[in-house]
Order: C-alpha cells, then sequence, then structure tokens
C-alpha cells in the first residue's frame, strides 16, 4: 500500500511539473499561436522517464490533457496533443534504453544517442500527432508545414536544453571543480551572463534582427564545453537559452521580430547552441576519461582555446579608416596604425569571385545613403599581400546625437556566408551546415543506395579528399573493400530496423592504422527525405585512434607488468594493509616453501620470524599513520618445512589517485648464501687478526725517519741479517742504489705524507747479495693528539711470483726454440720504430727471411736436426745486426729483422748480403754437414708502407720474388712486385673454378723399353687451358694448388680420367699399356680417404689395378716413414705400383729404400741434362742404376731429350727412358693417333 501511495505521489508530482513547464512553453507561442518555440516540458517528460521509468508516462498524459485544455483548445486537439506528447518520451526513453544509453554523457556516443533517438527522431511522432490534432481541431493555420517544423523544433529544443541539465545533475554527485577550476568556471558563467545580457537586452546590439550578435556568446560557450563536464555545459547552455528566450517574451533582443523567420532563427541557434556544447562537452569528458585509463594519475592535457569572432573597420564621414580590429589586421594585412589615414577602398579592395571584376565599396553606399549595405554574395577580399579571401560583410553609417553620418563601421568575416536564402528553411539548412562543419566529429548523409549526399568538412578532413569527390560516392570508392563491405552492411541493418548501429573499424592507410566508431541510423520523413520520402541514413564517424591506441599500449602494459612479474628472479608480492598476500610470483613460493594458494590464505605474520615481528608490524603502523612510504632491511622467514631463511626485502607502499595507501609492493631476495659467506668471513678476518697478533710473520715498524724500530722474527731471516743489524737501519738500506731512488720517488709522487700505502712492490738484496722481491703494505701510526710517529705493516716475499712473471713474460713475447723476439713482440717494436723514425725523419728497413730448401731437410732428416739448424742460423743472423735492431722468428724457417735509425737504403744491402754469407756457411748439426741458404725479402719505411701490416706484406712479396729469382738472394720491394702478387692470387681464384668449368686437360708421354724401343706405359700429366691465357703447365699452377688445397680434388679429377682413358683404350682393342700417376703431398694428409678414392676410381672406371703406377717424390715418401709405409703396402696390395720420382734430389739412403715397397726409380732430369759433360753426374747415375739393379728395382730416365743423352743412359743399362727425344706429352687422341695406330698395324 506504501508503494502505492508513493507512486501515486510521485506521479502527482510529474504531473504538477510537466503542467507548469508546458504552461511556460505557451509563454513563447509562434506561428499564430498554434506552437511554441521552445517547449521545456518535452525535456521534462524525457529526463523523468529516463530517471524514474516508463511507469510515470500518466503523470506526462495528465498534464499534458490539463495544460492545454486550459489553453481553451477543443478537447479532440486537446487529447489528441496529450497523447502525442505522451508518446513521445515513452519512445525516445524505450529506444535510448535500447542502445545502451548511460546519462552520465562520459562518452560521446551516448550524447549522440540523446541527440539523434530522444531530440530529432522521437519529437518527430508529438509534432506530427499534435499537428494533425489541431486539424482535427480546426484550429490550425493555414501553413500546416510550417507549424510542424517549429513543433518539431520546440520540441527538439526542450530535449536538447532541459534533459541533459537534468539528467547530469540527477546523477550520482562528483567532485570535479578544485579552487582554481571553480574560479574558472565562476568567471565564464559570468562572462557568458554578461554578454548574454548585453548580447540579448542591452541596446543597440537587443534591437531585433541583428541575429549574428546573439552568436557572440559561442566563444564563451565553446570554452565552457570544451573545459567542463557536461553537467556544467548544459548548464550554462540552458542559462542562455532563458536568457534568449526571456528577451524575445520580452519582445526584446535579435529575435524578437513578430516573424516565422525570426522565430526559425531562434530556434536554430538554441539548437545549435546545445548541440555544440553537447557534442564538444561529452567529446571531451569521453577523451579525458580514456587518457585517465592510460597515464592513470596524470593529469589532462589541457585544450588550447581558439576564440572566434568579426573584422571590424570604421570610417570618418569621407570614409577614411580610423581603426582596425586584430581579426580585421590579419585579414587584410594592415596595421591599424599604417591603414589610419587611408581610404577604405585602399585597405579594403573586393572583387567578385565570378567574373573578377571589382566590387562596389559598401562603406561607401552606407555614408551615401544612409542605411546599412551588405556586399553581394562570391565576393573576395585582396590582402595587403595579394591573397585572397572570400568574405561576407556589411557596412553601416555611425551618428551623432543630431542623426548627423559621421562615419562607418565596416563588419565583416572570412568564415560567416552572407548569402541569405529566399526561403527561411534554406537559411536554417545553411547555418546548421556551418554547425556540422563546426563539429569535431564526422558527419555524413546517404541515400539507400550508399551514395553520400552531405559530408562535414570534418568527414573530408578524415578522408583525405575535397567535398566533390565524395557526394555522390558510396563507399567502395572511398575505403579499402573490406572496410566498404563492413560499412554497407553496417547500413543495411539501420535501414532494415531504424536503430542507430555503431561499429568500429580498422582502416590501413600505408604503414599506419587508423580506428573509426561509426553510427548510422535511417530517417525517413518529408523534411529530410523530400517529396518522395525515400529512405535516407544518417551517420557519425569518430577518429578513436588515439583511444585505441591508448587501449593498446595499457593491454601491452598490463602483460609486461604480467610477465615481469611471474619470471622475476626475486620475489614479488602485493600485500594488503592488513598483512594479507593478494598476489605473489613463482620466485617467493619458491624461497619460503609455499604453494600460491597457500600463500594466499595468510598473511606475513604466519611466515616471519618472531625477532622480526615486532618491527613489521611498527612499520605497518607507521605506514598507516603516514609518517612513510617504503623501507628496507634483512630479516628472517620460517619456510613451510620450519628452516629459516635470511631476505633482503624491500617495501614500497602504492597508493591509490587519491593518495590514501592501497597496497604494499614487496621485494625480496634470498641472501641465506651470502649471510653464510659473511659469518664465514667474519670468522676469518678473527683467526687471521689472532694469527698476526700471536705470530707476528712479516710484520715490521719504523719511526718518523723510516728507520726500523721493530722486525718479526720471519722478517729478518728474509734478509739474512738478525734483529740488531736490521734495527735503527732504513728499508732502502736493503736495496739496490737504482730501486732505493725509485722508491724514494714513488712515495713522493704517490703517498701524501700520513697516509696508507699498499702493494708497492720493490727489490731487495740479501746479506748474501742475493736479488729477492717484496711486497710491502704500511698504515701511519699516531700518537694521542693525532700526529704521525711511524709506519707499521706487513711484507710478503714475491720473489718467486716475479720470476713466474718473467717467465710468463718471456713466454709470451719470446720464441722458445731461439728465445728470439716472436711476433708480439716484434710488432710492438715495430710500432715503437714507425713513431721514433716520424719523429727523427729517419727511415727502417724490414727484412722478411726464409730459409732455402729447409722443408727437405726437417722431414727427411726429423724436427730435431731442423730446430737445431734453426739455433745456428738464428745465431748467425745475430751477429748480422746492430745491438738496437730487432732479429725475430715469426715461425718456421721464416725470420724478421728490424734495421732502425737507417740514412741510406745502401746500409740494408750490405746487412742483406752479410746474412746471405753467413747463412750460406757449411754446418754440423749431429755429426751431419748440412748446407742451406736463404731468400730476402726487404721493405723500407715510410716508401713500402706506413704501418706494421703493410711493411711485413711487402716484405713477404719481395721475399717470395727472391725465390722466383733463383733463391739465396735479396730483393727490395717494388710495386711490379705487388702485382705479380695480385697476379699469384687470381690465378688460385681461377684456378678453383677450373674444374668446375672443365678448363683441366690431360696430356701423356710415353714410356719407352731401352733394349725393345716398344712403349711400355705412359705418364699422365695435366694442363690448364685457361680461357683468356691459353695453355697453362702444371709449373705454374701446381704450387699454388698446393698451397691452397686444390690439390686434393685436382688429383682425383686426374687419377679417375687417366684410369678412365687407359680402360678406353684397352677396350677400344689397343695393346694394355701402365698408366703413371703423381701423388703429392697434399693428397697424403688423409691416408684413409685416399685409399678409398683410389679403389672407387678403380670400381668405376674397372681399370685392372697393375696397369696403374703411382708416382711420388723422394721427401713425400721420408715424412712420417711409418705411416707411409703402411699406405704403400696397402697400394701394393690393390694391386697398383710404386715409383720414386725425381731421385737423387732428396735425402733418402739405402735403409729406407729397402723398407720401401717400390717397383721403380726415376733418375731426376737434372742428373741426364749434362750427362754428356759432367763425369760427376756420369757417376751419380751408374750409382743409382747399381744400387737399384741390388734392391731388383727399375730404373727409368726423366728428361732424354738428345742421341747422347739417349746413348748414355742405354750404356749406363737403365730399363726405361722418356722425353722430348722420343715424344713431347700429348693430348689422349694425338697419342692414340701417334702410337697405338702403329701398334695396330703392326700386329
Amino acid at each position: 500500500m506504501k508503494m502505492v501511495v508513493a507512486y501515486l505521489l510521485k506521479t502527482a508530482g510529474f504531473a504538477v511539473i510537466y503542467f507548469l513547464a508546458a504552461k511556460l512553453g505557451f509563454m513563447l507561442l509562434a506561428v499564430d499561436s498554434a506552437a511554441t518555440a521552445v517547449w521545456p516540458a518535452s525535456g521534462i517528460a524525457l529526463a523523468g522517464l529516463l530517471l524514474g521509468g516508463i511507469r510515470y508516462f500518466p503523470a506526462i498524459a495528465i498534464g499534458a490533457g490539463l495544460a492545454n485544455f486550459s489553453e481553451g483548445l477543443p478537447l479532440v486537439a486537446t487529447l489528441g496533443i496529450a497523447l502525442g506528447n505522451t508518446l513521445e518520451p515513452m519512445l525516445a526513453t524505450w529506444l535510448l534504453r535500447r542502445f545502451g544509453f548511460s546519462a552520465s554523457f562520459e562518452r560521446l556516443e551516448d550524447a549522440l544517442r540523446l541527440l539523434i533517438i530522444g531530440a530529432v527522431t522521437s519529437p518527430i511522432l508529438g509534432s506530427a500527432i499534435g499537428t494533425a490534432s489541431l486539424a482535427l481541431g480546426g484550429v490550425l493555420p493555414a501553413e500546416i508545414m510550417l507549424v510542424w517544423i517549429v513543433w518539431w523544433m520546440g520540441a527538439a529544443l526542450g530535449i536538447a536544453l532541459i534533459t541533459p541539465v537534468l539528467l547530469s545533475w540527477a546523477a550520482r554527485p562528483r567532485v570535479e571543480l578544485d579552487a582554481g577550476r571553480g574560479i574558472e568556471a565562476t568567471v565564464l558563467l559570468a562572462a557568458l551572463i554578461g554578454i548574454g545580457i548585453v548580447a540579448f537586452f542591452y541596446p543597440p546590439f537587443s534591437e531585433p534582427e541583428q541575429h549574428p550578435l546573439g552568436y557572440l556568446v559561442f566563444p564563451v560557450a565553446v570554452w565552457i564545453a570544451l573545459r567542463f563536464s557536461p553537467r556544467i555545459a548544459s548548464a550554462a547552455t540552458l542559462l542562455l537559452a532563458i536568457l534568449a528566450m526571456g528577451a524575445t517574451a520580452l519582445e526584446q533582443g535579435p529575435f524578437a521580430a513578430d516573424s516565422v523567420s525570426t522565430n526559425l532563427l531562434m530556434e536554430s541557434f538554441l539548437a545549435a547552441l546545445a548541440v555544440m556544447t553537447l557534442i564538444l562537452s561529452a567529446t571531451q569528458t569521453e577523451r579525458r576519461r580514456s587518457e585517465l585509463a592510460l597515464r592513470q594519475s596524470e593529469e589532462n592535457l589541457s585544450i588550447t582555446l581558439h576564440s572566434i569572432g568579426d573584422a571590424v573597420v570604421t570610417t570618418d564621414a569621407k570614409g577614411s579608416v580610423m581603426r582596425l580590429n586584430p581579426v580585421a589586421e590579419y585579414l587584410t594585412g594592415w596595421h591599424s596604425d599604417e591603414a589610419r589615414g587611408q581610404p577604405v577602398e585602399e585597405i579594403f579592395r573586393l572583387i567578385d569571385e565570378d567574373n573578377r571584376m571589382p566590387v562596389d565599396n559598401p562603406v561607401a553606399r552606407a555614408l551615401a545613403r544612409g542605411e546599412i549595405v551588405g556586399l553581394p554574395n562570391h565576393t573576395l577580399l585582396i590582402a595587403r599581400d595579394g591573397s585572397e579571401r572570400p568574405i561576407a560583410d556589411s557596412a553601416a553609417p555611425i551618428r551623432n546625437a543630431r542623426h548627423e553620418i559621421v562615419g562607418a563601421v565596416l563588419v565583416f568575416s572570412d568564415r560567416f556566408d552572407a548569402r541569405r536564402a529566399e526561403r527561411e528553411i534554406k537559411r536554417q539548412q545553411t547555418l546548421l551546415r556551418k554547425i556540422l562543419d563546426t563539429l569535431p566529429i564526422n558527419v555524413f548523409l546517404k541515400n539507400a543506395e550508399g551514395q553520400y549526399l552531405i559530408v562535414n568538412q570534418t568527414t573530408c578532413k578524415t578522408m583525405g579528399r575535397e567535398e566533390h569527390d565524395l557526394l555522390g560516392k558510396d563507399d567502395y570508392a572511398v575505403f579499402p573493400e573490406v572496410v566498404a563491405q563492413g560499412l554497407r552492411d553496417e547500413d543495411a541493418d539501420a535501414a532494415a530496423g531504424r536503430e542507430l548501429v555503431l561499429h568500429e573499424h580498422r582502416i590501413e592507410r600505408g604503414a599506419n592504422e587508423e580506428w573509426l566508431l561509426t553510427g548510422i541510423t535511417r530517417l525517413n520523413d518529408p523534411l529530410v527525405g523530400g517529396a518522395s520520402g525515400q529512405d535516407l541514413l544518417l551517420g557519425f564517424s569518430i577518429d578513436i585512434t588515439a583511444r585505441k591506441r591508448a587501449e593498446q599500449a595499457l593491454r601491452e602494459s598490463e602483460e609486461r607488468f604480467r610477465a615481469t612479474f611471474e619470471q622475476a628472479a626475486v620475489g614479488l608480492a602485493h600485500v594488503a594493509l592488513d598483512g594479507r598476500f593478494l598476489r605473489v610470483n613463482p620466485k617467493l613460493c619458491e624461497i619460503l616453501g609455499y604453494t600460491r594458494e597457500e600463500l594466499l590464505r595468510i598473511d606475513f605474520k604466519d611466515i616471519t620470524h618472531t625477532d622480526h615481528l615486532a618491527e613489521d608490524i611498527a612499520y605497518l603502523d607507521r605506514v598507516r599513520a603516514g609518517e612513510t612510504s617504503n623501507v628496507a632491511h634483512e630479516k628472517r622467514y620460517i619456510r613451510k618445512d620450519g628452516s629459516e631463511v635470511w631476505a633482503d626485502i624491500s617495501v614500497a607502499v602504492v597508493s591509490e589517485q587519491s593518495g590514501a595507501p592501497e597496497y604494499f609492493l614487496w621485494v625480496i631476495q634470498d641472501v641465506s648464501e651470502r649471510k653464510r659467506h659473511e659469518l664465514r668471513l667474519k670468522e676469518s678476518e678473527r683467526r687471521f687478526h689472532d694469527v698476526v697478533a700471536a705470530a707476528g710473520e712479516f710484520v715490521w715498524e719504523v719511526d718518523a725517519d723510516w728507520r726500523y724500530t721493530y722486525v718479526s722474527e720471519r722478517m729478518g731471516g728474509l734478509l739474512g741479517y738478525s734483529d740488531k743489524e736490521v734495527l735503527g737501519s732504513r728499508p732502502t738500506d736493503f736495496m739496490p742504489e737504482d730501486e732505493a731512488n725509485r722508491v724514494k720517488e714513488w712515495f713522493k709522487q704517490r703517498i701524501s705524507p700520513g697516509q696508507p700505502f699498499r702493494y708497492l712492490e720493490h727489490m731487495g738484496r740479501t746479506k748474501w747479495g742475493e736479488i729477492i722481491w717484496q711486497q710491502v703494505s704500511g698504515v701511519p701510526i699516531l700518537d694521542g693528539r693525532g700526529n704521525v710517529t711511524g709506519y707499521r705493516g706487513t711484507s710478503l716475499d714475491i720473489t718467486d711470483r716475479k720470476l713466474a712473471e718473467q717467465q710468463i713474460e718471456k713466454l709470451a713475447t719470446r720464441d722458445p726454440l731461439t728465445e728470439l723476439p716472436n711476433r708480439v713482440l716484434l710488432n710492438d717494436r715495430l710500432n715503437q720504430g714507425i713513431v721514433s723514425s716520424r719523429r727523427s725523419s729517419l727511415s727502417f728497413a724490414l727484412l722478411f727471411i726464409d730459409l732455402d730448401r729447409f722443408k727437405n731437410i726437417n722431414d727427411s732428416l726429423g724436427h730435431h736436426i731442423g730446430d737445431a739448424l734453426l739455433k745456428q742460423v738464428a745465431a748467425r743472423l745475430g751477429n748480422c745486426v746492430r745491438k738496437g735492431d730487432t732479429l725475430a722468428r715469426l715461425g718456421g724457417d721464416e725470420f724478421v729483422v728490424a734495421l732502425f735509425g737507417l740514412k741510406d737504403t745502401d746500409d740494408a744491402s750490405q746487412v742483406a748480403q752479410k746474412m746471405l754469407r753467413s747463412v750460406a756457411q757449411p754446418y754440423t748439426v749431429d755429426h751431419l754437414a748440412l748446407n742451406t741458404s736463404c731468400s730476402v725479402g726487404i721493405s723500407i719505411f715510410p716508401t713500402d708502407g706506413e704501418d706494421v701490416q703493410t711493411l711485413m706484406k711487402n716484405a713477404d712479396v719481395a721475399m717470395y720474388h727472391a725465390k722466383e729469382k733463383g733463391r739465396n738472394n735479396y730483393q727490395f720491394f717494388s710495386a711490379e712486385m705487388n702485382t705479380r702478387a695480385v697476379e699469384r692470387l687470381n690465378v688460385e681464384n681461377d684456378l678453383r673454378r677450373a674444374l668446375e668449368r672443365h678448363e683441366l686437360v690431360l696430356h701423356y708421354q710415353p714410356l719407352v723399353s731401352m733394349r725393345s724401343g716398344q712403349i711400355v706405359g705412359m705418364e699422365t700429366l695435366v694442363r690448364w687451358r685457361h680461357p683468356k691465357r691459353g695453355l697453362i703447365q702444371p709449373g705454374q699452377f701446381i704450387a699454388i694448388a698446393e698451397e691452397t688445397g686444390l690439390i686434393v680434388p685436382i688429383g682425383e679429377w686426374v687419377l679417375y680420367n687417366a684410369c678412365a682413358q687407359n680402360k678406353a683404350w684397352q677396350l677400344a682393342g689397343y695393346p694394355p699399356l701402365r698408366v703413371a700417376v703423381n701423388l703429392s703431398p697434399g693428397q697424403f694428409t688423409d691416408h684413409r680417404e685416399l685409399l678409398k678414392q683410389i679403389s672407387r676410381v678403380l670400381t668405376t672406371t674397372g681399370l685392372d689395378p697393375r696397369y696403374l703406377e703411382f708416382e711420388m717424390t723422394e721427401s713425400l715418401l721420408l715424412q712420417n716413414i711409418e705411416e707411409n709405409l703402411a699406405i704403400l703396402r696397402k697400394l701394393g696390395q690393390l694391386g697398383t705400383r710404386i715409383s720414386i720420382d725425381d731421385f737423387g734430389t732428396g735425402y733418402s739412403s739405402l735403409s729406407y729404400l729397402k723398407r720401401l715397397p717400390i717397383d721403380t726409380i726415376k733418375i731426376d732430369r737434372s742428373f741426364v741434362r749434362d750427362i754428356e759433360s759432367d763425369s760427376d753426374d756420369a757417376a751419380i747415375v751408374s750409382a743409382i742404376v747399381a744400387m737399384a739393379r741390388s734392391l731388383q728395382l727399375r730404373v727409368v730416365a726423366e728428361g732424354v731429350e738428345t742421341d747422347g743423352q739417349f746413348a748414355a743412359m742405354q750404356y749406363l743399362k737403365c730399363h726405361e727412358y722418356q722425353g722430348f727425344y722420343y715424344s713431347k706429352p700429348v693430348p689422349a687422341e694425338e697419342f692414340a693417333r701417334k702410337f697405338f695406330g702403329a701398334v695396330v698395324q703392326s700386329r
């Protein structure tokens, strides 16, 4: 029963309020008293239903019926109007709630929903029913459409002005104004009231038809809307509306003229004011709310306000300028002082925009006619700098008290369109369009086909197009296809349901991403759709890119926080003010031994050691009292298993926005291990101090004159003196003189009197004359007054360490074999030499020395013989250089000499010659007589290089040139040598691609029997058919192949093709012959792979192994003799033959030859070449043949080219020979044609 009574009382009160508001509205009757310019009751009705619910609709019906009946309207009209007035807010309430409308106006869409649904859509129903009711009651004037329009706009204005105020002020009150903003709001409201009073009540500004003056309030209204919430902005708007309507009711102000057009202008003015302030304030409120969510406690960015105003020029009676306001100065380009006295035509030049012809100045006409004169449409102002501005203006005469014309005032603006439409509705549309263009959101109108009919300027800017590029086009011509399809789907939804459809869209523009919030609803009425009443789509869109980015940034920030919190290497926890755990990370669970769920069920007191609990509770009390906000200390916790854990804990308070504490942030690090180390360290320090105090080893004291007053027993024993001999002496008395001076200088430079010192290292001399090293540290001894009376300290014997350091330095900078400087020390001295040479303008020479054929000695006689030889060579080279020069060994048989301070390069030549002679002298090593020589390359600083790397490289190039010159000589570096080195590199690069390009070819040279003259075999020789250089002999590239490792794939290719060719000849019916293939050292590096390769080739080609012979040099076979014996035996087991090539040039001995499983010896061509004239060569060959026959080996003579050589080899009983005497090496086709053809014919 109480609820019913309460409902009835509220309904009655609501009806009374509506009745009074309706009576107030009747005071603003227009259009023959049939409709009101503003209907406040509609706003009260909608606010009441939104706040109280639709169940209070009877109050509206009662209040409306009584109000209309009291005005003397017929019963039919009264009931019809009451019905329309009731259905109108009910429809708006239902639609707004369906679309999730919020009365707080913190979102722009809420403001738009109220304006579109509440102020635009729902009044259509009420105005239509009301107009029809008047028609039925017979009280409607002839202009029914104009009555409907005014009725609709009056209801819309009532909602736009009243409803936001009631809803926003009925919401939960919030503190939104501090002292500063309160003063600002008071000042702005006072300014708004003052301007409003002036504009609407103060003559002559309040004269009728002075409509533009009413807009003087707009800048302040915009300022309030941008600075404050909808609550204050809507209240300010309502206040202005009351002033405007009050002045109009009193027949004052710019809208007081008794005409339909004036009523429409006032309604347009109020509508523009209400829409603008509500949308702007809602937009700003939403923006502040979004930024607050991202930045949390950051203050809102201030919004720059720009006031708007007209330009004003005043003249005297002759038309001369008297004054310009700042806007006029900006638009004309003239300063007021400069323009004063100038004819107005000079600063205010006008032309017609269409025909470019001059336009009569309105000031002259105003002065002549004595009346207000306006400019025609399409007028342009030519500014001082020649720029053109479209303007609308008017000029009016200024009269004195005697009504005499004393001047004129010219008011113009480049943003106000002065065209007055012939019909009042056109003027309304123009004004509304300007309002749309000033809105910071995109507003547009489409037809049913989705083509744009109206777009505001914000839409044009957002889409990056001009208005004419958008009108008549659909979304597919403006947006990407995916976005356009989504927009068309929204259009379809709106067209089908007549509901406000909201969507968010992501648009990619190049590398950028933009977001738009769009809303669309259907309109279908004659006012907006035309006579045909076609469906139109009214929509808006807002750039929400900033909001989306803020939301994304917030999500990413939260994700980073989560990842940091969960993965942190220290324990983290959020702890409530009462001590409960709110959130913990895995590391904290690990430290305390609890699971996350267990920790969240307890508070910190449950795990805190009792020794620290009181301290922690006291800290919490200080935080609650606001005395502190953070603390850091060490404490013990009790783990779940009962054990103790030491932790370093930092606690900080996290506060709410208001500043009140919200929770604690704990950062906990397990320092138990550190605590154990600290305990052990303290114990160790205590033991150390006890031992030092008890034993006194290496302890000393001196007086102020640095004379020993005390030394420990160990100290005296170290020096070899007794205590009596040491006491009274100075430490420097036991040092060499130079060292004593160095120590004194060290103290003078580094240690101030009375300061401690540490780790002074110095030499000492014992009583027996031995040199020792000591490390000394000391602190001053102070008396009671702080005066230094001496020093005490400790001394450490570091002799062994110093000797070890010297040995390490020697190993790091000296060659261990020869004790010469190594590459590190050499580089250091060369860099010093470069600096010194630049300072003294002297040059120095770098000699790169390489022993000739040292590898043969090292490989054949063993490394111990080679090492001994290198020592002797180093000694001889050392005797050739001066004391200030540097001789270094880089490794192997390479030496470098640096000759500093040269005045002439001949000095380097003399040293090189001396070295060549010295190195070439015979050596005796382990009872062996050895001979070697050296090749020397010389580069000069700075001629051949200004840095170490360049000098070394160029000396190396010169050394290789010396070897090419026949060895045992020296060569100075030249640019031509570098060119040859580059050519050598080019050969290497080309050789790497030779196999791929099939540039290698094989030639074959016959092996001929001395006895029968028949061909018994052939040696395979590789040639390189270079595409540019032609046919290249092996001597020009085999050495490079050996150095680069290319010899392995080349050797495999030669082996395969030689075997394949031999097998092909056999298959062709030619007599079987053995084919000889050379094996190089590079192929012998991997014995296992070599055997696999040979087996693979024999299997693939099908050649019988007995027809394959391998040739190897003496030096190759004698390297790693035991390993080579194993592989030679395996080759023999395969069935292949082994031959020693170039025999006689190495260091093989009979004992080695007996062990090697070889079949043939090939005498080197150097012995064959001079055998006719050199008896020594003949003797050597005879001995070789005799030895071979004794070992049952075949002998082959290489390089037989003349009859004499052939006869000599035949006489010495060689088995076979090869050489140009019989045939030079030839390609396979020529070999078959020349030799196999004859054999076949003979058969």
